[in-house]
């Protein structure tokens, strides 16, 4: 992940919204957490509460509102 985004100009996406669906697991989630490192304000969602409430939850995932 680190990789992906030292790729991309710092705060490239600041001041930017994304919306993610799908966002609550692996490919999705991965994007997610990417804008969210690039400076976006992130909105994930899925179909899985259950995945969402542990991503919620879960510090890592800090930047991203699900």
């Amino acid at each position: 992940m680190d990789d992906i985004i030292g790729s991309f100009r710092a705060g490239l996406f600041a001041g930017k919204h994304v919306l993610v669906s799908g966002g609550s697991s692996g490919i999705g989630l991965a994007v997610a957490r990417g804008f969210a490192a690039a400076g976006a304000a992130v909105i994930a969602t899925g179909t899985s509460d259950a995945k969402l409430e542990a991503d919620r939850a879960d510090p890592n995932y800090r930047g991203i509102a699900f």
